[in-house]
């Protein structure tokens, strides 16, 4: 498994999405992995300063923060309609469960994205 980290700028604990290694080479070869560029910030973690390569959410005209809910959004929509082809009428829970996982992730990545109180991505890809 790997990860995907939302930080604060208030010394608050990271939000750590944890995603499988397919669904990280998904991003990495999508939109995803082109918006925003990762630079070094001082990023304080239970009252200790670390240094970090990660993504301001806030900087850039259009901010990366409406940048990356754009480009979740749509994932959101072509996942949703992936899945209704793919499962049909009677799924079996297994693959239901399945074929759920991405567009779990999505969501849980689009939360993030909306949390304001996260400034900064790190996304590894």
């Amino acid at each position: 498994m790997l990860d995907i980290s939302f930080y604060s700028t208030n010394n608050e604990l990271p939000s750590i999405i944890e995603v499988s290694d397919t669904f990280y080479k998904w991003l990495a070869k999508s939109d995803f992995a082109e918006i925003g560029v990762s630079r070094a910030e001082k990023i304080t973690l239970e009252n200790e300063d670390i240094e970090l390569n990660v993504v301001d959410l806030d900087k850039g005209q259009i901010s990366n923060r409406t940048r990356f809910r754009d480009f979740i959004a749509e994932a959101i929509v072509q996942e949703s309609n992936d899945i209704l082809v793919l499962l049909g009428d009677s799924p079996s829970k297994k693959e239901y469960q399945a074929a759920m996982y991405k567009l779990k992730k999505l969501h849980e990545i689009r939360k993030c994205f909306e949390t304001k109180t996260y400034r900064f991505l790190g996304k590894g890809v």
